[in-house]
């Protein structure tokens, strides 16, 4: 697939998912057609008993910050729909930190034909997830 060039040999796959904690990239660019359809996502009552078996396996002393990744412009849903989202799902998370500042969109471009984003994308997003996180941590 696209991912070839950049990989090569399925050996290489392994390797960057085992230094990356399982991350893997999504090659190519998303360009929407004007009209595109636009997700009206919602928060699933099935994720209400994961979503408080995860913050009790936090480990005391532990953080927990929780956001959400953006989306490509041309399929936002106008409102502040992100941040409803976020709150709601704060409900059954209790966070420490909720990340509210993050971009809710990005341009189109930054994203691969799955909808994920894509090299660059994911530069630009952990370039603003680094600046908001950095607010709460204290590197040395």
């Amino acid at each position: 697939g696209s991912g070839a060039e950049f990989f090569g040999f399925s050996s290489e796959i392994d390797r960057y998912m085992t230094e990356h904690a399982g991350s893997l990239l999504t090659f190519g660019a998303s360009i929407l057609p004007p009209g595109t359809a636009r997700p009206a996502w919602k928060l699933s009552p099935a994720l209400e008993a994961e979503s408080r078996a995860f913050k009790a396996s936090v480990p005391p002393g532990a953080r927990l910050f929780l956001g959400l990744t953006p989306g490509p412009e041309r399929t936002a849903a106008p409102g502040d729909w992100r941040q409803q989202l976020l709150r709601d799902w704060n409900a059954w998370m209790q966070a420490d930190v909720l990340l509210t500042n993050l971009p809710p969109t990005l341009p189109d471009i930054f994203f691969s034909g799955g909808g994920h984003l894509n090299q660059i994308g994911q530069q630009r997003f952990t370039a603003a997830l680094a600046r908001e996180l950095s607010q709460y941590l204290n590197f040395q």
